[in-house]
């Protein structure tokens, strides 16, 4: 069973949202330029979570 943190990990590392299909940059919310809407979702997503965690 996975979960906690090596699912976090996991997720980050082998997952991405970037509409411009950037997996160069790799940011605490995962990879992606940060600049296309879906990136800046994550982004935002990833930080409300961090703050409540």
């Amino acid at each position: 069973m996975i979960g906690g943190a090596p699912l976090i990990d996991l997720l980050l590392a082998e997952t991405h949202t970037c509409y411009l299909d950037d997996r160069e940059r790799r940011h605490d919310w995962g990879f992606g330029r940060g600049e296309c809407p879906a990136s800046r979702l994550r982004a935002e997503g990833f930080a409300k979570w961090k703050a409540a965690s």
